[in-house]
């Protein structure tokens, strides 16, 4: 009954009454947060061996599964053909093309609520977009950046930053760019680094 994505933590496991028997390793793939969602099995009777053959039973990738003192971990990792939207007009060479190779109509939605107006440029002024790269939306606000999580909506941080915003992007061009660890912005004449996380 769950969103894809939407679970930044599983932990399933015997001794908490959700054996492997209980579950499909397609559906707690499924629902796991992409770059960086992590499912840990408790570990109980349940042999690592079996786990592992239950988790590749559903597609788990190999590489995304290992051993931890608590019992076999599953950290995932990018959904394959994902694009990334790192600029004002999706990359350096301001091709306004994501790379993509996923979306397909029908389309349908992951997550609604936040971050909501208050924070967010008026549409009026031509905002730019929220800049996407390794499973975070970084939107930037007249005095704000803020980092969401692009899967499931939750706001990871916000940073107030007075007078931040320059619209609109197709006149001044955007004053964020975004890579895989981190989000640079220009602020008066400062350009400053923070951490995605």
């Amino acid at each position: 009954p769950y969103n894809p994505y939407f679970a930044n933590l599983i932990v399933w496991g015997e001794p908490l009454g959700s054996p492997a028997a209980k579950l499909t390793a397609a559906d707690l793939y499924r629902v796991l947060r992409p770059c960086g969602g992590v499912a840990c099995q408790i570990a109980g009777s349940d042999a690592a061996a079996a786990t592992r053959t239950f988790l590749r039973g559903g597609k788990v990738p190999v590489e995304e599964i290992s051993k931890s003192p608590l019992g076999i971990v599953v950290k995932r990792g990018k959904v394959p053909g994902a694009g990334q939207w790192t600029h004002a007009h999706a990359n350096v060479g301001r091709t306004g093309c994501s790379e993509d190779t996923l979306a397909r109509l029908p389309l349908g939605m992951l997550w609604w609520g936040g971050p909501g107006p208050s924070r967010i440029v008026s549409r009026h002024w031509r905002a730019p977009a929220p800049l996407f790269a390794n499973g975070v939306l970084y939107v930037q606000g007249q005095h704000d950046v803020f980092a969401v999580d692009a899967y499931n909506g939750r706001e990871m941080w916000n940073r107030h930053l007075e007078n931040v915003g320059r619209f609109p992007p197709t006149h001044r061009g955007g004053n964020i760019v975004a890579d895989d660890e981190s989000v640079y912005c220009i602020q008066g004449l400062t350009c400053l680094k923070l951490d995605a996380k």
